[in-house]
């Protein structure tokens, strides 16, 4: 287990596990997740890491133990593919989970263009996201999820497509939104070394899933 007390974590793991098909059974994790942590979460293949975020997300359901979010936690995931809706022009990919979220159409088009900016991307705000190149299509997969504003964000290996350039500017720019909302960050990688400067707290996962 990593953290104190969980009272004030907005996210608390006790011996959660996901059990799969017959029997399989990945974990327990165990955790406490604190606002303005930036944990980073490594471990071999076949450790439990895409498990143990999806788990964090709601996207599965504890089969043991229990995971415990705060009340409302707005939550965003970036998963290891860009899963971009390929009907829906850059900017469209981005604004879209605002509106759905409810925010104001006119602060929703604002919050796209600054994250476009950002993010370098400001001149493809038009474009379909097939023809984008696998790095340009991973930062608009970044910038989606941090448009809805989450207090949550979980990053599942964010910056394998991208070059060294764009690895700092995508990470210097999720760290800083990071800081200003005092958001908590959780982020699968494989180079910790790289995301050292911004780490709050590392968690590795057993062969058993389990923290250690």
């Amino acid at each position: 287990m990593i953290g104190a007390s969980g009272a004030n974590a907005v996210l608390s793991l006790r011996d959660a596990s996901v059990r799969f098909g017959q029997g399989k059974t990945v974990g327990p994790f165990s955790g406490d997740f604190f606002a303005g942590d930036f944990v980073v979460v490594t471990g071999e293949s076949g450790s439990g890491k895409t498990t143990f975020l999806r788990l964090c997300a709601g996207l599965l359901t504890a089969a043991g133990g229990s995971v415990d979010r705060s009340a409302g936690l707005v939550t965003g995931y970036v998963f290891q593919e860009p899963r971009l809706l390929p009907w829906c022009r850059v900017s469209e990919n981005v604004m879209l989970p605002m509106l759905a979220a409810g925010v104001d159409a006119a602060e929703a088009r604002a919050r796209t263009e600054g994250l476009l900016d950002e993010a370098g991307l400001k001149d493809s705000a038009a474009q379909w996201p097939l023809t984008l190149s696998g790095g340009m299509a991973q930062r608009v997969n970044l910038i989606r999820a941090l448009g809805i504003g989450p207090k949550l964000l979980l990053l599942d290996e964010p910056f394998s497509s991208l070059d060294a350039a764009g690895r700092s500017k995508m990470l210097d720019l999720v760290a800083r939104h990071g800081r200003d909302a005092g958001m908590t960050v959780i982020c699968v990688t494989h180079y910790p070394e790289e995301l050292s400067g911004f780490t709050t707290r590392s968690m590795a996962l057993g062969a058993d899933g389990a923290a250690i």
